[in-house]
Formats: structure tokens, C-alpha cells, sequence
């Protein structure tokens, strides 16, 4: 009997049985790979107060979350539960996992001391309107639907008038009134901004807690902003214990603008309705005039903005004392 041709593994890994150090060295890359994909290498925890990010820190490592612990080790389920019972002010906590980093956001809530106020008080008006609705909790109503207020109006009071006398009282109500907010911008022909004029990245390698700048040591002036942005790298879309950190600084120096007139209207307009939305968040708004004109090289624009809210202010009852 003899052999015409040779297929399947046996030919295509044949000529290998005489490299048996690249063989080693596929296996040692498998085998550091699975190593990395079943640890955890990085923890991303959101929360911005130090104190209660150690505190969840140190539970999450009690739970099996931590650098360099197992995945199949770690218990998310419990560190919920673990970190309300231990830490003041967390409220919740999620663990998910993305590869070898664990995500952590905690949830915390402001814990608030519940007592009545009963010191005598009055409710007035913290800004002018024309009062559509009165819900009185407590107090003497001083004002009817349909009336208008200016600011600083007392709208309910905390002195109730009986026939015993009177009995003073914390008022407290809502007040709904129906309100005008004025804003305004403006943009001229001719403006100085800010524009990038230089701008340098500086990236270093990063492995777990190793770094590599890639770059000579620099200095920057106070005329410099600068922002980090970290990209990991992944394997088969598993994200690694090993980046790059890029760290931009851009320059930014005062030059000369100058706009046509259509571009002058539409930046001014932009400019007061966007003032105008950022105040008005959380009111509801009902009608909204914008009106605009001229005034040299500058053109002006007012938004005028027709809100429905509660203006109703709780401030104490000051009495006179010898």
C-alpha cells in the first residue's frame, strides 16, 4: 500500500512538528487570554463623592468584585443589598459586566428629616403673575382666582382671624398663577471669540497598573485646555486591560468675527431662546413671542414666554421683641 496524498490536520499542521516553539507559543496566548477574559481588570464605578465610592469600593470586594478576582467568583446580586445596609446615602446599586470590566452605578438619594414646620409663617408671591388656582393647606387665603400679584404679595396668611381671636398658624399652599418671563439676546456684526489655535495629543500605553508615555515631558500654559478620552482594546470584542489614553491640550486665542446680517438675526435668536429653555426648564410654558430689531450694529432680541406655575413662597413671621 502507498500513500498518494495526505489531507485534513494531519497534512496542514505537519510541517509544525518541526517548530514546536510556535506551537508553545500559540498555546501560551490562548491560555493568557482565557486568564484575562475570566478576571476582572478594571472596575468603572459612577458616583462622585469619594467617601461613599470607597465605602461601595470595599463592599463590592467583599462581594468578589474587585481587580484580579474571578468572574465566576463574583456575587453582583449581592452587593445591592450590602451597600444600603452599610453605606449612608446609597440608595441602590447595579453591577453589570462587559467583558472583564465591571460597571458599578450607585444611586444615592439625600436623606431628608421629616418634621412639621408649625413655627407662624405666610405664604407670598415670589415673582408677578395672575392667579389661576389656590390649594390652601393651612392659613387665612388673602387673594381670589382671577386677581393679580406683584412679587412679594402676601397671598395666604399665617394670623387665621376667628372669634376667639387670633390663632397663628404655618400657612402653607400652591399657588398656580399665570406668569410672563423675559429674556433677551443679541449678537453684533463684528464679535471677538474664542477659536482654536494649536492643538497637541499626548498618548500613553496603559496595562492594568503600568504606564508608557509615548511622548517627551512638556509644559503647557495657563492659556491651554486640556481633556482625556481612554480607548481599551479589545479581542473578539472583549475589551482588555490594555489602552491608550489620549490627553488633548488646545490652545484657544481671541480673533475678530464678522457676520452678515441674516447670520447676525439668527445667532441672536438662537442665543435668547436658548436662555430662555434653560430657564424655563420645568415650567410649563403655554405661548412664546419672540420679537428683534436693531440697535446700531447689534441686533436685539426679546423672547417673551407665557408660563403657568406655582408661585407661592413660605417665609416666617418675624415678631417684634423688646
Amino acid at each position: 500500500v502507498r500513500a498518494v496524498s495526505y489531507r485534513g490536520a494531519s497534512k496542514t499542521f505537519r510541517p509544525l512538528r518541526k517548530r514546536g516553539g510556535l506551537l508553545v507559543g500559540v498555546l501560551a496566548a490562548t491560555a493568557f487570554y482565557m486568564v484575562l477574559a475570566s478576571h476582572i481588570w478594571v472596575v468603572d464605578i459612577a458616583v462622585d463623592n469619594e467617601a461613599v465610592r470607597q465605602a461601595v469600593m470595599n463592599e463590592l470586594a467583599a462581594c468578589g468584585i474587585a481587580v484580579g478576582r474571578p468572574l465566576d467568583k463574583a456575587d453582583p446580586s449581592a452587593v445591592s443589598m450590602r451597600a444600603v445596609a452599610a453605606v449612608d446615602g446609597v440608595h441602590d446599586v447595579f453591577v453589570w459586566f462587559d467583558g472583564c470590566i465591571a460597571h458599578v452605578d450607585v444611586r444615592t438619594q439625600e436623606k431628608e428629616i421629616v418634621h412639621p414646620d408649625t413655627s407662624p409663617g405666610n405664604v407670598v408671591a415670589k415673582r408677578d403673575g395672575r392667579i389661576l388656582e389656590l390649594r390652601v393647606a393651612a392659613g387665612q387665603t388673602m387673594v381670589k382666582v382671577g386677581e393679580g400679584v406683584v412679587a412679594g404679595d402676601l397671598l395666604v396668611s399665617g394670623a387665621v382671624e376667628t372669634t376667639a381671636g387670633v390663632y397663628w398658624r404655618h400657612a402653607s399652599a400652591v399657588v398656580t398663577a399665570q406668569t410672563e418671563r423675559v429674556y433677551e439676546g443679541y449678537a453684533a456684526r463684528e464679535e471677538t471669540v474664542e477659536v482654536e489655535t494649536a492643538r497637541c495629543d499626548q498618548r500613553t500605553v496603559t496595562a492594568l497598573w503600568w504606564r508608557l508615555p509615548l511622548y517627551a515631558s512638556a509644559t503647557f500654559s495657563d492659556t491651554w485646555t486640556a481633556t482625556t478620552t481612554t480607548a481599551p482594546l479589545t479581542m473578539f470584542g472583549t475589551p482588555l486591560p490594555v489602552g491608550i489614553e489620549t490627553r488633548t491640550y488646545i490652545r484657544r486665542e481671541p480673533m475678530t468675527v464678522r457676520y452678515t446680517d441674516e447670520e447676525v438675526m439668527r445667532l441672536a435668536t438662537a442665543r435668547a431662546t436658548a436662555k430662555a429653555a434653560a430657564h424655563n426648564e420645568g415650567i410649563a410654558v403655554v405661548d412664546t413671542v419672540t420679537e428683534g430689531e436693531w440697535d446700531g450694529d447689534t441686533y436685539r432680541v426679546r423672547v417673551v414666554t407665557t408660563c403657568e406655575e406655582d408661585i407661592a413662597e413660605e417665609v416666617p413671621i418675624l415678631f417684634a421683641t423688646e
